[in-house]
């Protein structure tokens, strides 16, 4: 486990399975609830389902948590890794030079042009899934996009858990400029209160039984996760990464990689 302001985890780095990594960012720095991060290349069923692969784990995700203001983002890359690994790369070093009063959208005005810097002509022709979005605690709003199939999740205990952006066929790439536009529909701006839980997920959370979300884990599942694990997400993180591996009422699980972030508002 890892302690610090601000982390990003890459697949690379953790592509071994039913194993997984776990971070905490903000904690005691912040004065509030850290925020917490996952990451998985899943089980067995991956390996069965993907056959060998220099680069197993296809997820990251980056977490940023100083006490007024968090940053989640989770890119679950598709057909390699080289799309998801280059946009949080590039997303940890927009964060680190330009603070954390940009919004998500001037986030990735600035990410677009860097990906046709740091891509050159080539690519392993990838491309990803991105769940981007910032909390202002200050101000009680969190703001964001969602392209694919990642889950933004917000949850409480008065109305229970609900998924802010519906899963959509969205992708971004960065060798393909017209994937770089943000969809209106896939963006979003809701209000947020102290102790509201947001979690940011790949579909290897919600679809741990590949591409089978009735029998993977669903809002109610979630919901009993938050109130398990009071305000601590490090607990839930850890707890959720590990039933994803497992599976839920009786149903395999760990058939996909896994990325996951949470935080308490």
């Amino acid at each position: 486990m890892m302690t610090s302001t601000s982390a990003a985890l890459f697949g690379e780095d953790h592509g071994n399975i039913d194993q997984f990594g776990l971070s905490v960012v903000g904690g005691p720095l912040s004065g509030n609830s850290a925020t917490a991060c996952g990451l998985s290349a899943g089980g067995q069923g991956v390996l069965t389902r993907k056959g060998p692969s220099r680069v197993l784990n296809e997820d990251c995700v980056l977490a940023f948590d100083d006490g007024r203001r968090v940053i989640q983002a989770v890119a679950d890359g598709h057909h390699g890794h080289e799309a998801s690994h280059l946009t949080v790369e590039l997303l940890a070093a927009i964060v680190e030079e330009s603070g954390t009063t940009l919004s998500p959208e001037k986030v990735l005005e600035q990410l677009h042009p860097r990906w046709v810097d740091a891509n050159s002509g080539a690519s392993d022709g990838s491309r990803c899934t991105l769940a981007l979005l910032t909390i202002d605690r200050g101000e009680g709003v969190m703001e964001g996009v969602s392209l694919g199939d990642s889950g933004i999740f917000l949850g409480n205990m008065e109305s229970g858990v609900r998924r802010v952006v519906p899963p959509n066929t969205f992708y971004t790439a960065p060798w393909d400029p017209g994937s770089h536009g943000i969809p209106p529909s896939a963006s979003f701006r809701v209000p947020v209160k102290s102790g509201d839980w947001v979690v940011t997920c790949s579909d290897g959370v919600h679809e741990c039984r590949y591409e089978t979300p009735e029998d993977s884990l669903g809002m109610d599942d979630l919901e009993a996760l938050m109130i398990r694990a009071g305000r601590s997400p490090e607990i839930f993180v850890e707890t959720a990464v590990r039933l994803a591996l497992e599976g839920v009422r009786g149903n395999p699980g760990g058939e996909d990689n896994i990325g996951l972030v949470a935080s308490v508002a």
